[in-house]
């Protein structure tokens, strides 16, 4: 539940007409439970370790949405989301910051915000972006290029194991959403390409060259939820992977030769249909890079399905299920699966008890492992 507060710590600069058409909401929620992971992931090293999990079931976030009518119809504001588990991430606005007006006609928004690709990914498995729904970082379900959770990009290479991506929110674009008819609402997102060359510090591209173009297509209408989005993300010399693997080479900057040229594409496709206490779920990618110069590492073709189920054994009481699986098409075979199961407690609408339990497994190629986690916590929105 949202709690809808006057906006006081700018009262003193807002004349009183201002003030009356002004107001900021605040919402929030804080997901922590206790982790059990076991197994073996290359690079990591662990055989077992015990950590507290912050965002098992959601994302642990605090919201500020700013607000005004301007009249006929139309509203402007803006929309700051911060993260809240603490360290270098718990920055203001690191994970949505934008500013948008609204009408009649739709809305046109200005920042870093949610992708379509996270909406259908969500629509297409019961667990969200969370532990069992194969969108987290720890099993992305997209392969090739994708933004992370604060707008950066993030990349899977030939040594990658169970890490695959998400296509979440890319900073510095431009947006459109539709207005609702009759269930279906459509959208589109931009991001203009970077110029100039990418600068390598620490073997890590600083300024990659790169644009994002995101659609999306909704439909909601009673029982059924239908959700396709459909990425690009354009790659001008994205070498990260060349340099890294030569880090005594000394390079400055990337060249064709470090990396390739073209562009990463995903589609995706979800579903999900309620009858009585039971709701089903589906879903669909395809992700594949098409590209110039490109490395045997850089090369990406892969194909996921999952099918899900939610099922409310009380009201109070929901059970959950996922499988997963990820089949890479390149002479790599980095084949993946993931079995996620969980369920809720609900004390209220706001605060939930959980269990979650997870088995990601790439163990199809020496270079993977597979990891298993236990998870039990507490989850409370306000």
């Amino acid at each position: 539940m949202q709690k809808k507060i006057i906006a006081l710590a700018v009262a003193g600069l807002l004349s009183g007409a201002a003030f009356a058409q002004t107001n900021v909401t605040i919402s929030g929620v804080l997901d922590v439970g206790l982790n059990n992971a076991k197994g073996t992931f290359t690079g990591s090293g662990f055989s077992a370790s015990n950590n507290a999990g912050y965002n098992n079931t959601a994302t642990s976030n605090i919201a500020f949405r700013a607000q005004e009518d301007l009249g006929g119809g139309m509203k402007a504001g803006m929309f700051l989301e911060s993260d809240i588990r603490g360290g270098a991430t718990a920055l203001l606005g690191s994970f949505q910051k934008y500013v948008y007006i609204n009408g009649g006609w739709g809305e046109l928004s200005f920042g870093q915000r949610t992708n379509f690709a996270t909406t259908t990914a969500t629509t297409a498995q019961p667990f969200g972006t969370a532990m069992g729904g194969g969108y987290s970082t720890a099993f992305g379900r997209l392969q090739g290029f994708g933004y992370g959770a604060t707008g950066a990009l993030t990349a899977s290479g030939a040594t990658a194991t169970l890490s695959g991506n998400r296509d979440v929110r890319a900073d510095g674009s431009i947006r459109y959403d539709s207005p609702n008819m009759q269930g279906f609402t459509a959208g589109l997102s931009y991001k203009p390409k970077n110029v100039g060359e990418s600068v390598v510090a620490n073997n890590t591209e600083t300024t990659p060259a790169t644009g994002h173009l995101n659609l999306g297509l909704n439909y909601a209408n009673g029982p059924m939820k239908v959700s396709y989005a459909y990425v690009k993300i354009d790659n001008t010399n994205l070498g990260r992977a060349a340099v890294a693997a030569n880090p005594a080479t000394g390079l400055t900057a990337i060249t064709a030769a470090d990396g390739y040229n073209g562009s990463t594409k995903h589609n995706l496709l979800g579903a999900n249909y309620a009858f009585g206490p039971a709701t089903v779920y589906a879903g669909y990618t395809t992700s594949k890079a098409d590209t110039t110069g490109a490395t045997a590492g850089n090369e990406f073709d892969s194909r996921s399905w999952n099918l899900g189920l939610k099922y409310a054994v009380a009201g109070n009481i929901d059970l959950l299920a996922n499988y997963l699986k990820d089949n890479d098409k390149t002479s790599n075979n980095y084949d993946r699966k993931l079995i996620g199961l969980g369920m809720d407690y609900g004390f209220s609408k706001r605060t939930v008890a959980y269990l979650r339990y997870e088995a990601a497994d790439a163990n199809t190629n020496a270079a993977t492992g597979k990891v298993t986690t236990y998870s039990a916590g507490l989850r409370h929105a306000f």
